[in-house]
């Protein structure tokens, strides 16, 4: 009866609603006549798939590597940005030892070595736009292992239907007509009557850069320069086989008197002369050399031109890359600023990954009880410090203001909450954060 009812209302909710639509239609001017395509479009406000098709996705993984491998400057850009995020290597701290235990078994674990791997995993966030790790945890002791996922294995990323920023699944693909693997992406459990409440589960790690919120899928950082890059490539192959044709030439040699059979006997049996030999002949046979004229241009303004729209698409400035340009010592400093500002927001990135599998490991130590919650969980991540600053001038201007805001507290100009403000301040243009 209950489903009976249910189909009822159904019914009849769906007649009164076919009722107003009509007399709405029919009270609007011309009879409320809409087109005859009108479910073929879509509300201008609604909400947009704004992903990559499988397609196209996998391409641009595929050219993106290609450039990497065989384009020099692409090649720069992914390395240099690496460099800047990696540096020196990335550390860690953690006050309590049985923490900071769990922590090194995980960092130097034969399969995980992050201590060697950080370098490529880092690369490869910038080069593919999104990272994926599967996860293996002991079932006796909780330690956590890392596998790597392609990205070009990867079939489909699933987000929350309510929350387009929640990454739930990823699903593989597949092989031999099977369906691929479904893995759920970590996160922490919020089910209240789990065993594991409050702590991170699932199969594997996901992180993405380059990507608005209702994307669920990466970007590479090449991804708006391959035409570029390419494009440039082939411009200076194409001055280089320029240049080899202007420094080609041929020998034009007048044989006076021979026919055109005494003409090809005369070829076959005289060799070209080598550079720095002797040839001797009579006032019949005539030597010239004869290059081509192409009327060649100095290609610098162009290549520079395609070169900067490369390097300010990619955020560098062109004296890091073997171009002085017009820049001095000051300029130089002032157009690095935006490019470290940009460097150090992926390197929070990449901190904030490493700290989410850090997190992740130890929540497997607590639920296999190899820690308490007695114990001091808390870590930091420590990255190399990224800066263009010239320190010994920051260390001078540094001591006078100390000496100056001694004199002013000590006169009574300034009260000492204000001197540890000013000097704190300038103690973070130094990167010094207090």
């Amino acid at each position: 009866m209950g489903i009976k009812h249910s189909l009822i209302n159904l019914i009849a909710g769906n007649y009164i609603q076919k009722r107003v639509k009509q007399a709405l239609r029919e009270s609007l001017p011309g009879g409320g006549a809409i087109d005859s395509d009108e479910h073929l479009y879509r509300k201008l406000t609604g909400n947009i798939n704004k992903d990559l098709s499988s397609i196209k996705q996998e391409r641009m993984l595929q050219i993106v590597y290609h450039l990497y491998e065989t384009n020099p400057l692409a090649h720069r850009i992914v390395e240099m940005t690496n460099d800047f995020i990696v540096g020196e290597g990335i550390s860690y701290e953690a006050p309590d030892k049985k923490t900071k235990a769990v922590l090194d078994e995980f960092w130097y674990d034969p399969v995980n070595l992050w201590d060697i791997k950080q370098h490529n995993k880092a690369l490869e966030l910038g080069l593919y736009g999104e990272q994926c790790y599967s996860v293996v945890v002991n079932e006796y002791n909780g330690r956590v292992r890392l596998g790597y996922i392609d990205p070009l294995h990867i079939d489909e990323v699933i987000s929350d239907p309510d929350n387009a920023e929640v990454i739930t699944h990823i699903r593989l693909k597949g092989s031999a007509g099977q369906a691929g693997r479904l893995l759920k992406v970590i996160g922490q459990d919020e089910a209240a009557d789990s065993e594991t409440y409050g702590y991170l589960t699932g199969d594997c790690f996901f992180f993405k850069v380059n990507s608005v919120s209702n994307s669920t899928r990466g970007r590479s950082d090449l991804l708006s320069l391959c035409d570029w890059l390419s494009g440039y490539d082939e411009f200076l192959f194409n001055r280089l086989d320029r240049a080899a044709l202007i420094n080609a030439f041929v020998w034009d040699i007048t044989l006076k008197g021979l026919t055109q059979e005494e003409i090809e006997r005369w070829l076959r049996n005289t060799p070209p002369p080598k550079p720095g030999s002797i040839r001797a002949h009579n006032e019949n046979v005539q030597y010239k050399a004869v290059a081509p004229d192409l009327k060649t241009e100095d290609a610098t303004n162009e290549a520079r031109m395609i070169k900067n729209h490369i390097l300010g698409g990619s955020g560098f400035p062109e004296h890091w890359f073997a171009e002085g340009g017009n820049a001095n010592r000051s300029t130089a400093a002032e157009m690095g600023e935006p490019t470290i500002k940009h460097l150090k927001a992926r390197q929070r990135y990449f901190r904030y990954m490493l700290e989410y599998i850090f997190r992740f490991a130890l929540d497997q130590a607590l639920i296999h009880h190899r820690l308490t919650p007695e114990n001091d969980t808390g870590f930091q991540v420590i990255m190399p410090e990224i800066s263009l600053k010239d320190t010994n001038t920051l260390s001078l201007s540094l001591k006078r203001v100390t000496d100056a805001l001694q004199i002013a507290q000590e006169r009574g100009w300034v009260s000492q909450n204000s001197a540890s403000k000013l000097f704190a301040m300038l103690a973070g243009r130094m990167g010094f954060e207090m």
